[in-house]
């Protein structure tokens, strides 16, 4: 499955909308999620499955109600490294390296905080370049579709005309005022121009338990959806596999001007094909099991909703709103439980013994795959797989070399094949070399 969309989104607390983040990345195959307004607080950090997790928490005084805050998450199948920033801002920045390599920052700028221009340049220029900046900026300006402006739109205004960045905004609002029904575009996504163009930017239709709308760029490169197949080793044909390589791998087979490792590695390879079947190459979806009729069901009526407010904002909608918002987070909880419930309970004294480990692992995550990270290798920084894969091979291969013997075992090793051991008549083996000798009479 191929992960190269972005989401960026206010959800006014991460474990509030835990399970909203599961349906949108289960609707959307997302790779990345840039969170705003997290409201986690540092001993309590949460971790989403399939994912690897980058946190920034707001400056709180200790024992009191987390505030802002926010995250990264990125699927652990794209190659990434975090970014470390000096600023006082809320920034946290990452490199991905999906069909190239680039700079996501992630920012929130709180309606009572005061941010002056200087401070957010000083941000840009620690970034490497091509980047995306999103986040929730709280600046209001015609300029991208909101009614009026603030001091914090009129600093975005002049970031825009001091600096070569493409605003991806469509003026489509993407907060509801939770008070008042009314909506405004404070979610804004810049991009450096040579990004301008590979991401379509578009709010989604539903608030997902928030008053802000999460946003797609989605990614507008094709990218093969492919996955690497496997040897199905126990469906293998293994008397066909024998009979051919007897047939075509002996001492006398011809093999001409070609390379004698090469000609048998491709000659095993073609047997393999022949007679060992592959997994499909097709990547499968899996949907989430607690994802049912109820669960569709609500979030349509909440859909709806947002709609009959956006189109007429009045007090009764609003209302609605909010019912509907409520009734769909239960129905949500309700279904994941039962699920959970239904999974736990096929475990009974008849349930063989493979299956009950298996279930264990799953709840355990062993069965996640490993997150991929960027690799720095002599001051280089390796972003690309292809290369990732071929710099551990080589660290690998010389962790394994004989140049990493001690000097006396390597001594020993030199001059013990210029002086093999030899065996006598009566089976007993002759030392012909002093530190042979002098080993055997250790030993003795």
């Amino acid at each position: 499955m191929a992960y190269h969309n972005i989401i960026q989104w206010n959800c006014r607390g991460i474990q509030a909308n835990f399970n909203e983040l599961n349906i949108i990345a289960n609707v959307f195959n997302i790779g990345i999620f840039c969170l705003q307004e997290t409201l986690l607080s540092p001993n309590k950090q949460l971790t989403f499955k399939h994912y690897t997790a980058y946190h920034n928490f707001a400056n709180t005084i200790p024992d009191s109600r987390p505030s802002g805050g926010i995250t990264i998450l990125v699927h652990n199948s794209i190659p990434n490294s975090p970014i470390p920033l000096t600023t006082n801002l809320q920034a946290q920045a990452i490199t991905v390296t999906c069909n190239q390599t680039i700079t996501i920052c992630n920012i929130y700028i709180s309606p009572n905080s005061s941010v002056d221009l200087l401070q957010i340049e000083n941000l840009i220029q620690q970034l490497p370049i091509p980047y995306i900046l999103l986040g929730d900026f709280n600046a209001h300006h015609p300029l991208w579709g909101c009614s009026s402006h603030n001091s914090k739109g009129n600093l975005v205004e002049n970031l825009l005309l001091n600096h070569p960045l493409t605003l991806l905004n469509n003026k489509q609002h993407t907060y509801i005022h939770p008070a008042t029904g009314s909506s405004s575009a404070i979610d804004l996504t810049f991009a450096t121009p040579s990004l301008s163009l590979n991401y379509t930017w578009k709010p989604l239709d539903d608030l997902h338990g928030s008053d802000h709308l999460p946003i797609l760029l989605s990614s507008n490169n094709s990218f093969p959806d492919e996955k690497l197949p496997h040897w199905k080793i126990t469906k293998a044909n293994w008397s066909l596999f024998q009979t051919q390589c007897n047939n075509s791998l002996t001492e006398t087979t011809p093999i001409g001007n070609q390379d004698s490792m090469l000609f048998f590695t491709n000659t095993l390879i073609s047997i393999a094909n022949n007679s060992i079947p592959k997994t499909s190459t097709k990547n499968t979806k899996f949907n989430k099991p607690w994802i049912n009729d109820d669960c569709k069901r609500v979030i349509n009526e909440r859909k709806s909703a947002l709609h009959n407010l956006r189109r007429h904002p009045t007090i009764t909608n609003l209302e609605t709103l909010r019912i509907k918002r409520a009734q769909a987070r239960r129905t949500i909880r309700t279904a994941k439980k039962s699920s959970w419930q239904s999974f736990v309970s096929r475990i009974n004294k008849n349930t063989p013994l493979r299956k009950v480990w298996n279930m264990i692992h799953k709840i355990q995550g062993k069965n996640v795959k490993q997150p991929i990270k960027h690799l720095n290798s002599n001051g280089q920084t390796i972003s690309k797989l292809p290369d990732i894969a071929n710099t551990i091979a080589r660290a690998i291969s010389f962790n394994s070399s004989t140049k990493n013997y001690s000097p006396v075992f390597q001594q020993y090793k030199t001059q013990a094949e210029h002086y093999p051991i030899s065996f006598t008549s009566d089976n007993t083996e002759s030392y012909n070399h002093p530190i042979q000798l002098e080993e055997r009479r250790r030993c003795h």
